[in-house]
């Protein structure tokens, strides 16, 4: 009888690749590698940034696990701080990584569970091996855009953070002119520009920018998703009920979708989206009324999609005069 050996050979297809996942912080990096289930992972820590040193890493990982120089490299990482960096430079490094969606790993449920970097990299590790093996729903992955797109995004993000940094200098000055006995009235405008009836300059910068000019949106499914709209039901034997919508997409569209769809119940009555609003929650109360915004919301940025991806305009709206 033979002795078994550390490697089980029969549970790695992939014994020809170098899995790789990072634990990434400020100071130092943890890195953990592998070649397959059952092999015992490498572990070693480089300072945060060095990617030389990275680099001599992964030789000399290929190097103990008996790999070619050329053997592939899969990685992956937690988004975060670092944001896509580090993608870009693996990319030029010729490893194909991954970044995750911390919020999409799967934990376990007890109530207190040790947490260490060390854990971290090593489940990291695990989830890469069954997402190469084909297991695609172990986790969330997230699309990297383009230089130019990521820094167009910066734009009406810092724009949104001065508007309320407005917001509150003028709420400051108000208290302090009430609290000598001066008050001022408030005067609304409305004579904004739109671009289309409902979608002003600000919403139609924000959709681009955020969501329909790079991301390659397939069905509708995806579109609710990345906005964190869709429903998140709680079913398990005779119990059943509703959590509310799942927040878990970019909340930057979340918001200004749901400021649109009021806008669109004003500007676009006759629109069949409006019309369906009414007959189903228009006559309802204040709550109802709000619950169904978010259902609106959902169904305008799916329609917007079509609008954008293939040219069907909402039905029933009417588009701006010129």
């Amino acid at each position: 009888m033979t002795v078994p050996t550390a490697r089980h050979d029969q549970y790695n297809d992939r014994e020809k690749s170098l899995f790789l996942a990072f634990e990434l912080s400020h100071r130092n990096w943890k890195l953990g590698m592998t070649v397959g289930f059952g092999q015992k992972a490498r572990e070693r820590d480089v300072p945060a940034g060095d990617l030389l040193r990275l680099t001599e890493e992964i030789r000399l990982a290929k190097k103990r696990f008996g790999l070619s120089p050329s053997a592939p490299v899969y990685s992956c990482y937690e988004a975060g701080r670092d944001r896509f960096w580090l993608h870009r430079a693996l990319s030029e490094m010729s490893v194909e990584n991954v970044i995750v969606d911390p919020a999409s790993i799967e934990v376990p449920r007890r109530k207190r569970r040790a947490k260490t970097d060390r854990l971290d990299v090593h489940q990291l590790l695990r989830l890469l091996l069954r997402y190469q093996m084909g297991e695609k729903k172990v986790w969330s992955v997230v699309r990297v855009p383009s230089v130019a797109a990521e820094d167009n995004r910066h734009l009406h993000r810092e724009l949104a953070e001065l508007k309320r940094e407005r917001t509150r200098q003028i709420n400051r000055i108000k208290g302090l002119l009430i609290g000598v006995g001066v008050r001022q009235s408030l005067r609304w405008r409305r004579d904004f520009p739109a671009l289309m009836r409902g979608i002003g300059a600000n919403g139609a910068w924000l959709l681009a920018m955020e969501f329909f000019s790079w991301r390659d949106l397939r069905n509708r499914h995806q579109v609710g998703a990345l906005a964190g709209l869709t429903p998140t039901p709680h079913s398990s034997g005779e119990t059943g009920r509703e959590q509310g919508i799942s927040k878990a997409g970019n909340r930057h569209i979340r918001a200004i979708a749901i400021e649109l769809a009021w806008c669109w119940l004003r500007f676009q009555p006759q629109s069949q989206l409006s019309q369906w609003y009414q007959q189903r929650f228009g006559g309802g109360s204040s709550r109802l009324r709000r619950i169904g915004i978010v259902a609106l919301a959902r169904k305008l940025l799916i329609a917007l999609w079509r609008w954008v991806d293939q040219s069907m305009l909402p039905a029933g709206a009417k588009l701006k005069t010129a």
